[in-house]
């Protein structure tokens, strides 16, 4: 974990944030950079009509920018532009790069602060900018909520029930791409 993975002419790199536990060879690393996006554009969101999977991040962004109107989802066009295999992380991995500073231990917590300088040192924009604020940063979800009206997202900071955290999709939210690789 931590390690950096550089571009590799137009595929862009990103640091290594889990590790699969049975097969050291398969990780997942997430974007040095991140956007504040909308969910969607579109001037009423409504539902894409396609059943997307809380866990699987790839799967549902290639089935949202197989539609007609992915161009109103902006995550979709800044995980491409990244190359092959980048996608919008699902509900798991975004999970996985969670951690709520309001219910951890002391220990996490400096975990925390030593991934963030990780993360900054390769040139990245650390998970949490808003730590001091009471409800932190939020991450948008590939997920849709409330009949697709709404997206789901992940909060750092005050924790949140998964049932909970929906908003409009119009609202703005931070994006982080990910991607699989082997090592």
């Amino acid at each position: 974990m931590g390690q950096v993975i550089a571009d590799n002419g137009s595929l862009k790199g990103g640091i290594v944030f889990w590790v699969d536990g049975t097969n050291r060879g398969k990780a997942k690393i997430m974007s040095l950079d991140r956007e504040n996006l909308a969910w969607s554009t579109a001037g009423s969101p409504a539902s894409t009509g396609v059943d997307l999977s809380g866990d699987d991040g790839y799967t549902n962004t290639m089935a949202l920018a197989a539609l007609p109107n992915a161009s109103e989802m902006p995550a979709i066009k800044f995980c491409m532009d990244k190359g092959t295999g980048w996608y919008w992380s699902g509900r798991t991995v975004a999970n996985a790069t969670n951690d709520n500073p309001n219910a951890i231990t002391d220990f996490e917590k400096a975990n925390r602060a030593a991934w963030d300088r990780v993360v900054s040192n390769a040139g990245g924009t650390i998970m949490n900018e808003a730590a001091s604020s009471s409800t932190g940063d939020t991450y948008w979800a590939c997920r849709e909520a409330s009949k697709g009206v709404n997206g789901f997202y992940v909060r750092f900071g005050k924790p949140i029930s998964w049932s909970s955290a929906t908003s409009k999709k119009s609202s703005l939210r931070y994006i982080r791409a990910v991607r699989s690789i082997s090592k």
